[in-house]
């Protein structure tokens, strides 16, 4: 299909324009769908987010009142039915489609959806496209009439419209998680127990170790687990470190706050970073450690013994011994115990492998 041409480039290009100006996910649904049912000339407009592992199906309207009195539980009973959703639970696709590309009249009149749902409404036709999804959920827009199919010149139109309407979609939720993120972030770091966080990452930006507030951050965004990547938040910070062994960077947040960020290479191709909010400035001797010396240190917290510790690890005794002395120089404390008491103030957890 080639491109729009004289009023429809137009209409195309104004349309994307007044996307540009939303910024939250929310504002987009509530806009767009009005929009476009006025744009193609449709009865209602609906936006869906649709839930296909629990059979859910989140619906707003427009007009608002256009559904006043339907009958939801049937909706709910027969939501399986719906030639749209099943198109897309089979497919996963998210082009613009026709209802009478997927079912005949025939077969749409059989359906109990029909009958106890749609019929009442007077939908006979519709239109849907989609802004996101997955093999779980999918959130899209549908235009429904009561008379007269949808042309083929509606069809291009959302189709041309669809990638601005996936882009503005994409870029507000990205947005939205990283405030989101930002905000669990500047809590944590300048609440009650505010101070450091400490995450450790290897050559990848992947999470091989935690400390300190870190570790209620990972419980609060549920994103920050070993093994996975680091957030793009504080990615840039460290990939520079990766490549310049170190650096210092001033993150910005939400309410205008900000998170000084310390990154440093490590011996191992990784790099240490120190999250800093209010203070807690203890949290940066456990950044001087190096992941392996980290690793040690638990080791140890676990088996009071060298034997024990060189067994586990794979390594001699006399390396052990001699880490536990850089360790002791680093953290500035006189034996193991002191070590170990400083460990598990901090909360380190190591990654497993």
């Amino acid at each position: 299909m080639s491109g729009p041409h004289g009023k429809d480039a137009k209409l195309v290009a104004a349309f994307a324009a007044d996307l540009a100006g939303l910024r939250e996910p929310d504002q987009i649904l509530p806009y767009v769908v009005p929009c476009l049912v006025k744009l193609i000339g449709a009865d209602v407009g609906t936006s869906s987010r649709i839930d296909h592992t629990r059979g859910t199906n989140d619906i707003g309207v427009w007009p608002p009142t256009s559904w006043d009195g339907a009958d939801m539980s049937a909706y709910r009973q027969f939501m399986h039915q719906q030639p749209l959703i099943r198109h897309h639970r089979d497919t996963l696709r998210l082009a613009p489609v026709l209802s009478s590309d997927l079912i005949t009249r025939t077969d749409y009149h059989r359906l109990d959806l029909y009958h106890h749902f749609y019929k009442p409404l007077g939908v006979e036709y519709q239109l849907a496209l989609g802004m996101d999804g997955s093999p779980r959920s999918v959130v899209g827009i549908a235009l429904s009439r009561q008379r007269g199919d949808f042309s083929q010149r509606d069809l291009d139109i959302v189709t041309w419209l669809q990638p601005h309407l996936i882009g503005t979609w994409h870029n507000a939720r990205e947005t939205q998680q990283q405030a989101h993120f930002a905000e669990a972030v500047r809590t944590i770091l300048e609440g009650e127990d505010g101070g450091c966080a400490l995450l450790v990452v290897d050559g990848d930006c992947r999470v091989q170790l935690m400390a300190g507030s870190a570790l209620p951050l990972a419980d609060e965004l549920g994103g920050i687990q070993l093994g996975s990547r680091l957030p793009q938040l504080f990615e840039a910070p460290a990939r520079v470190a990766l490549l310049q062994a170190s650096v210092t960077a001033t993150v910005r947040i939400a309410r205008g706050g900000a998170i000084r960020v310390t990154a440093r290479r490590t011996n191992r191709g990784g790099a240490v970073l120190i999250l800093e909010g209010r203070g807690a400035a203890e949290l940066e001797l456990i950044g001087k450690l190096t992941p392996r010396q980290c690793q040690i240190l638990v080791a140890v917290a676990r088996h009071s013994a060298d034997k024990a510790v060189a067994r586990q690890l794979g390594i001699s005794v006399r390396t052990v011994s001699r880490h536990l002395e850089a360790i002791y120089r680093k953290l500035e404390v006189q034996d193991r115990t002191a070590a170990v008491r400083l460990l598990l103030a901090s909360g380190i957890e190591t990654a497993r492998t």
